[in-house]
């Protein structure tokens, strides 16, 4: 005998269930100590799902990540399959001519880098990139995250997901 269920739950729906059973459980860890609980990683998840909306990007959209191993990836994955966009992770160690052919090739819309190099990195081959639009740079070293063509609700909900500032800068492309 089959059992059958009318029941469909997407990974995004076991997170939320999850953080809800059990909040504090932590759920990621990186190299210098930090650490991600299920409450956290659901709650930066649906705040950048929704900045990534207001942003003005939807369902087949391309959105790629360009950082090394750290506790914003499975946020930032989580939150794009809430989100309906498609994630199109960028190896860091690959060459800024490779990261332009991948990104062009995707048709990636939003870029979001993590670290001077990388940010340094895009921004020398913004020329070549056709279909990015908007483009979100995390500094360590200068706390202030910038995101081309955002509006208001975007930026601010970029914000709070990286809690970091935020200012408005000219499209790489």
């Amino acid at each position: 005998r089959r059992v059958t269920s009318s029941l469909v739950f997407l990974l995004q729906d076991v997170f939320d269930w999850q953080a809800i059973q059990e909040p504090a459980a932590e759920v990621a860890r990186d190299t210098t100590g930090g650490l991600m609980t299920r409450g956290q990683l659901v709650g930066r998840a649906n705040r950048l799902a929704h900045a990534l909306l207001a942003a003005g990007l939807g369902r087949g959209d391309r959105v790629a990540l360009l950082a090394k191993n750290c506790l914003d990836y499975p946020a930032v994955y989580l939150a794009c399959a809430k989100a309906g966009v498609t994630i199109v992770p960028l190896n860091y160690r690959l060459a800024p001519g490779e990261w332009s052919y991948i990104l062009n090739d995707a048709g990636t819309k939003l870029v979001i880098a993590r670290g001077d190099e990388y940010v340094a990195g895009i921004r020398g081959i913004s020329d070549e990139l056709k279909s990015v639009e908007q483009f979100v740079a995390m500094i360590p070293s200068n706390p202030i995250a910038a995101v081309a063509q955002g509006d208001l609700l975007g930026l601010i909900v970029f914000s709070l997901f990286f809690g970091i500032g935020i200012a408005l800068v000219p499209s790489p492309a």
